[in-house]
């Protein structure tokens, strides 16, 4: 019992740690209602303008694709990773584009895209977990949603893991941070 204990409290606090800043929950339509009528709001406060990042972290891996948004449209992406192989060699890849430049490498990072294209995702991964909780959905294909937001309500996370399993199994979108132009 008081290894199960240690155990416990130790899955806590890592869970706390991963999820800081961040109301991480279960994707719905009322949370997702919510969080896209805060998006249209700081959207239209900002002109459309704002800057996020966006993570991808797997064993010996991690990247950062930056986007930044300038009246609805992507004019920069930023993208910088880094990699070790079994020998401990790092290996760092990083770029920049800008204007006409945006999209032009291929293979590394996130395609350019906007708060909108990740709502987008959002609103069909609502719609998907609708037609599970209806029992829509066979069994072997059950699925852990994902959804979270900032302090703003802003999306931070929405994806889903398919249940049972067990190695870099999320499939979709995690932001490290937005930020607002004044």
């Amino acid at each position: 019992m008081k290894f199960f204990t240690i155990f416990l409290a130790a899955c806590l606090c890592v869970s706390g740690i991963f999820a800081q800043g961040e109301n991480t929950k279960g994707i719905s339509q009322a949370d997702y209602d919510k969080s896209l009528a805060a998006f249209k709001a700081m959207k239209k406060r900002h002109q459309n303008c704002y800057q996020f990042d966006m993570n991808d972290v797997a064993a010996g891996y991690s990247s950062v694709t930056t986007m930044v948004v300038r009246q609805g449209k992507v004019v920069e992406r930023w993208y910088k990773s880094t990699a070790e192989d079994a020998k401990n060699t790092q290996y760092n890849i990083e770029w920049k584009e800008q204007g006409a430049e945006v999209g032009q490498h291929k293979g590394e990072g996130y395609a350019p895209m906007t708060l909108e294209n990740v709502y987008m995702k959002a609103g069909s991964l609502v719609e998907v977990r609708k037609k599970q909780l209806r029992g829509g959905r066979p069994k072997e294909e059950l699925r852990y949603y994902s959804f979270g937001v900032d302090r703003n309500g802003i999306i931070l996370t929405v994806g889903f893991t398919v249940v049972g399993c067990v190695d870099n199994c999320f499939s979709g979108y995690k932001l490290r941070h937005v930020s607002w132009c004044d």
